[in-house]
């Protein structure tokens, strides 16, 4: 068990893990990527214009991700593609890890709190 748990508070927004995990199939712009997010996502995630332009705008100073203009310029009404980086798929299974010890810890409470829970025996 790691004893240094100061990665784990760093955690991504929920978008910003979409983002990830959608460019980590293949390079998008921007519509694309807010469409796949929300099929991916079953609907649950749909974000707005301006919160995905501000996760990608992030994403890329963190070098997680990197618009890239020539791939964009095939069709210039649709901008840049964005591309996840080496540094965002080490990322990404970073916070794969993270979330499924979170489901992890999730599921152990869920099933002690079960167990506590005795049914009535009359």
């Amino acid at each position: 068990m790691p004893t240094n748990y100061s990665h784990y508070a760093n955690a991504l927004p929920l978008l910003d893990y979409y983002i990830l995990a959608v460019l980590a199939r293949r390079p998008l712009y921007a519509y694309a990527l807010r469409e796949q997010i929300q099929h991916d996502s079953v609907g649950a995630v749909l974000p707005a214009r301006a919160s995905l332009q501000n996760a990608l705008k992030r994403l890329a100073t963190w070098g997680l991700v990197t618009p890239d203009a020539a791939i964009g310029h095939q069709d210039s009404r649709r901008g840049a593609y964005y591309i996840l980086t080496s540094a965002g798929n080490a990322r990404l299974k970073r916070e794969i890890a993270h979330l499924e010890r979170a489901v992890c810890i999730g599921n152990r409470v869920l099933e002690q709190k079960s167990q506590r829970v005795a049914p009535n025996s009359s």
